[in-house]
């Protein structure tokens, strides 16, 4: 191994300085493969990583919001690399900041984020009026607030509060896709338990109402489009697509208002096979 280190100098596939390889699969120097390894245990999406791993090799270990450079041995530090999204509902997009700036910008956009930094600095220096702008992502209510609704946590260490808890495990217990389930909490995340088809508020604590929360399938029986809706609408649903279910609603409608005759159209995946009783 020895003679390995002194005839294979390597240059790291990500910073790009030369080091002494301890194996000849190794592509990264120390730091670079402590860095790695880091991200690779994190939650990020591979888009993410591998837009982060672009911008390291092109401006190295630099703040995206700063372009201070960055420590990455001394975690304690306030300019220890870290991982940030621009968009907090964007998980695709992170990009590495320094825990400063990252702590500042919290709930921020990366454009929010730049405008009260400036009206900040013009308010102190030129005493000018801080212009306030809505801010989109903003939903502090308590330290530590469930990363979907904000709500307050069962405990520091969970990820969850209640109410998305348990419609974690109603997900996990469906056995749905990860891509479906990210789309159900992004769904959540931007517009609350309300019904899909409606937009009523859904019940979320009576189990046996008709309004609880349920699972359908927009199309019957094909898990990559799952969405929220009410035990009431998913039973009149059921095994009709979403333009099926909105064809009928209108024909049973014009029906009982005008006296229409209802119009069929074949239905994809209509399966039931009644016995006669």
């Amino acid at each position: 191994m020895s003679a390995y280190l002194i005839k294979h100098p390597r240059k790291c596939s990500l910073c790009g300085k030369r080091f002494l390889a301890t194996h000849p699969n190794k592509s990264y120097c120390q730091p670079c493969s402590h860095f790695h390894r880091r991200m690779e245990c994190t939650q990020l999406s591979l888009k993410a990583k591998k837009s982060i791993m672009s911008y390291v090799r092109k401006y190295g270990f630099t703040c995206d919001y700063s372009g201070v450079s960055l420590e990455l041995k001394d975690f304690t530090g306030p300019w220890h690399y870290n991982f940030s999204y621009p968009n907090k509902r964007n998980r695709n997009n992170a990009v590495l900041a320094a825990a400063l700036f990252s702590v500042m910008k919290e709930e921020l956009t990366k454009p929010e984020f730049r405008y009260y930094i400036l009206q900040l600095h013009d308010n102190k220096t030129k005493h000018t009026k801080i212009k306030k702008r809505p801010i989109i992502h903003w939903n502090r209510l308590g330290e530590g607030g469930c990363c979907i609704c904000g709500q307050s946590k069962l405990s520091i260490q969970a990820k969850y509060c209640p109410t998305c808890s348990k419609t974690a495990f109603r997900m996990k217990v469906l056995r749905l896709p990860e891509k479906t389930r990210k789309a159900i909490w992004d769904y959540i995340s931007k517009y609350g338990y309300v019904c899909y088809y409606t937009g009523m508020e859904l019940d979320l604590k009576d189990p046996h109402s008709p309004w609880h929360l349920s699972f359908d399938h927009c199309n019957p029986r094909d898990p990559q489009k799952v969405v929220i809706t009410s035990y009431l609408v998913n039973e009149m649903k059921n095994e009709l697509t979403e333009a099926e279910f909105w064809y009928y609603i209108a024909q049973l409608a014009n029906h009982f208002r005008k006296g229409t005759s209802v119009r069929k159209i074949k239905l994809k995946y209509w399966s039931r096979n009644y016995v006669p009783s």
